[in-house]
């Protein structure tokens, strides 16, 4: 993920009524903070002078995610990934031979999965999925399938024992949906290839490839038809365990972005349309509910849902100088917006588990120079820029206090 252009998307002008907010600390290089509201209570975890993301929580309420830190002369940035437990929030390692490392999910055993990278034209590949294991601090490699030059993992099951992701080659060019099991008695992650109608579906990358918590359903998108002119279409198909074998069933023609999935078969995802993006849902039998944004807004993302259905995700202003995405929670039709302190500006939700507890960042405003900034600046730079408060924004997990939060 690349972080500047997406704080550039959060960070548009803001009300210079609003306060400094008292969210963010300026001292610690970590801290986390807590917060009491209305029927919740919030952990805010400040390790950026910029920009904290938290992606993904389990059972426990641990939680993975992004930040940006920068070098020593505070102009160039580049991104760490988190781990965070309790309050001890821990740095992932790269993996040895690779420049770079994203995570997208994590189990309830404490298991971080991703991919690790490097500068294209290696001669050992570029891309290769990776397994941090949060007790060990050891970074394992998930190769691909026999043939194969690349993998990448997505998901990950809440026992820790299946990875969903998939693996790519070229000569023929090749991109599958691929489950890696564990193998106890060879203590290795086995990879195999889900069935698929075509041996290339370039939409699977960006469609993402979920696991159900217990392990037993897969969704994705794979493509069902090659054009003359290049184009591919693709649909929504579920893979689910049974005597032994994953059988492959069609669960709606729509193409989207599959962003979580509970063991019911329940998707949270991200519709395309005439419009826009929209958030959705779409049940087990493969029905699409759209979920409507807020008043004014005009597009959204859905990204996480529980085993009750409830589903997170954000809703999006037009694009412009101003406004920006709101945290939403959803349920049985109804959408509300996620409680946060009132010196919130904007805010996005990306995970919720089963108690209710949420992951995600918000935005808030500092009263300092964004980071970089010279001391010795013209007066009348500082001056402009005195009329554009910086925003900072904070990782937060959310844990609801009242039944009907949950």
């Amino acid at each position: 993920m690349n972080f500047r252009p997406l704080l550039a998307v959060l960070a548009f002008s803001l009300p210079p009524t609003l306060a400094c907010s008292p969210l963010h600390s300026q001292g610690d290089a970590t801290a986390v903070h807590h917060r009491q509201g209305e029927g919740y209570k919030l952990d805010i975890i400040d390790n950026s002078s910029t920009f904290s993301h938290a992606l993904a929580i389990n059972a426990s309420g641990q939680l993975i995610g992004v930040r940006e830190v920068a070098d020593e002369s505070g102009n160039i940035f580049s991104q760490e990934c988190f781990f965070v437990d309790g309050e001890q929030v821990t740095k992932l390692p790269l993996l040895s031979g690779f420049t770079n490392i994203e995570v997208a999910a994590l189990s309830d055993t404490g298991l971080v999965v991703g991919y690790a990278s490097r500068p294209i034209g290696h001669p050992e590949g570029s891309l290769t999925g990776i397994v941090w294991d949060s007790k060990t601090g050891q970074v394992t490699q998930l190769l691909p399938v026999k043939g194969d030059t690349a993998s990448h993992a997505q998901d990950i099951s809440a026992d820790g024992q299946r990875i969903s992701g998939y693996s790519n080659g070229s000569l023929p060019a090749r991109l599958r949906p691929c489950v890696w099991s564990w193998n106890s008695e060879s203590k290795s992650w086995d990879p195999k290839i889900l069935s698929v109608i075509q041996d290339y579906n370039p939409y699977t990358m960006t469609s993402n490839v979920k696991i159900s918590p217990d392990g037993k359903r897969i969704a994705t998108c794979i493509t069902v038809k090659e054009y003359d002119n290049g184009l591919f279409d693709s649909s929504l198909f579920m893979w689910e365990w049974s005597e032994g074998e994953w059988a492959r069933r069609l669960v709606s023609d729509e193409q989207m972005v599959v962003r979580d999935m509970n063991n019911q078969g329940e998707i949270a995802a991200t519709y395309s349309g005439k419009t826009g993006r929209d958030p959705c849902f779409v049940n087990s039998e493969g029905k699409l509910t759209l979920i409507g944004t807020f008043a004014g807004d005009v597009s959204g993302e859905a990204h996480g849902i529980n085993a009750s259905g409830t589903v997170v995700g954000f809703s999006d202003d037009p694009s412009g100088p101003e406004g920006g995405p709101q945290a939403f929670v959803w349920k049985s039709g109804k959408s509300r917006l996620l409680k946060l302190p009132e010196e919130t500006v904007y805010s996005s939700a990306f995970g919720i588990n089963d108690q209710g507890q949420i992951a995600g960042l918000m935005d808030v405003l500092v009263g300092d120079a964004p980071a970089g900034e010279s001391a010795d600046k013209p007066t009348e730079d500082k001056a402009a820029d005195a009329e554009e408060p910086a925003v900072k924004t904070l990782a937060f997990r959310w844990t609801p206090t009242a039944t009907e939060n949950k």
